[in-house]
């Protein structure tokens, strides 16, 4: 989603993808010190194919929980109420004859 937001190259959709994970492996280490023990951090995320094609399949949350430093709680699938795929992507999915994503994933960590 590069540009579509804003132009700010601290917006997580301007990022590369390696500075996409570590900002957010950042954040989440961050609120787990400020946080007490038992508590819970949540990301809520859906796993990109489209413009990534240094990668297959781009699993943010597969890259989440092994850049993160604190043990998984759960892992929730959160399909979408209705189709969130533009027309591009679908477009993108026709020509590269690949399926879309069509939920995100609730991950949570206990701090411990």
């Amino acid at each position: 989603m590069e540009g579509i937001y804003s132009k700010d190259p601290t917006d997580l959709a301007n990022m590369t993808l390696e500075e996409f994970n570590t900002t957010l492996v950042n954040l989440v280490h961050g609120l787990a010190k400020k946080l007490h023990k038992g508590a819970f951090i949540a990301l809520i995320i859906q796993p990109t194919q489209w413009k990534s094609p240094e990668r297959v399949v781009t699993d943010h949350v597969a890259d989440m929980i092994k850049m993160v430093d604190l043990p998984l709680n759960t892992r929730i699938q959160c399909p979408y109420e209705s189709q969130q795929c533009t027309a591009q992507m679908v477009e993108w999915a026709k020509e590269s004859r690949k399926l879309l994503v069509l939920s995100r994933e609730l991950i949570i960590w206990e701090v411990k």
